[in-house]
């Protein structure tokens, strides 16, 4: 399941997304970086689904964007909604399965998000077509959207990236608190599966970067328990040698 938030804002887009990897009872197995981005032009994928296979996935799509450009990857995306072989081979595969979010900056049309999946059963949002979103797209496990704005989350204030940081992480926090509705591929009872860290990418006109943000007390071999947990490590601002530090502790 996992989740990602992406903010359109006038100068950038924001993705974060979060970095654990379980099993089917909500096990955590090990702690993934679920955000790609391109290294030589300004896109950022954030995955949700099967991990392994969905990471692949974004990897090969920002790698698309870095020898050809922007436009190709979206052009290549938005073909999957009638190319028929890729509708069968994720539709027959669970495994395959993938949940995007797509940040870019379009070299005509500036910060773009979208997001594109391949479960028919997902509400909202139709499989394979490539939807743009235009402010505020989060997924990954239902909470109250007033909450966003009682706790001062919204509107976004001051520096963007900032409020990335410190705000937009907060919306994870939120999300992490509730028990996820499986996707295809899971069995069983709903488990909370919103864990290890979050990462932030920022995509603007010079290019995409990536830090990780926030740090919660999960340890791989259990399952994540956010009700007893204590307050989540805020490592933003953290120099390299603090932050291996960190996930030292946390593996």
């Amino acid at each position: 399941m996992s989740a990602f938030v992406s903010v359109r804002l006038p100068d950038s887009i924001q993705l974060l997304a979060d970095g654990a990897a379980y099993d089917a009872d909500g096990t955590i197995t090990s702690f993934q970086r679920k955000v790609m981005v391109g290294d030589k032009v300004p896109v950022a994928i954030a995955v949700r689904g099967a991990s392994g296979h969905s990471l692949a996935h974004a990897r090969a799509l920002c790698s698309l964007a870095d020898e050809n450009g922007v436009i190709e990857m979206i052009d290549a995306l938005r073909s999957y909604q009638l190319n028929l072989s890729v509708r069968r081979h994720f539709q027959n595969d669970e495994k395959a399965g993938f949940d995007f979010a797509v940040a870019v900056w379009h070299p005509t049309e500036g910060p773009q998000q979208f997001r594109i999946h391949s479960y028919p059963t997902l509400p909202d949002f139709a499989p394979f077509e490539l939807h743009s979103v235009e402010f505020l797209l989060a997924c990954g496990s239902y909470f109250d959207s007033q909450a966003l704005f009682d706790r001062g989350i919204l509107p976004v204030r001051g520096d963007g990236h900032i409020w990335a940081k410190t705000k937009g992480a907060e919306i994870m926090d939120l999300m992490r608190a509730t028990k996820a509705d499986n996707l295809p591929g899971y069995e069983g009872e709903p488990f909370y599966a919103i864990g290890g860290h979050v990462d932030l990418a920022s995509v603007t006109a010079e290019g995409a970067s990536i830090e990780r943000v926030r740090v919660w007390k999960d340890r791989i071999g259990r399952k994540i328990k956010p009700e007893v947990e204590e307050p989540a490590a805020n490592v933003a601002g953290l120099n390299r040698q603090m932050r291996r530090a960190m996930r030292r502790r946390t593996a």
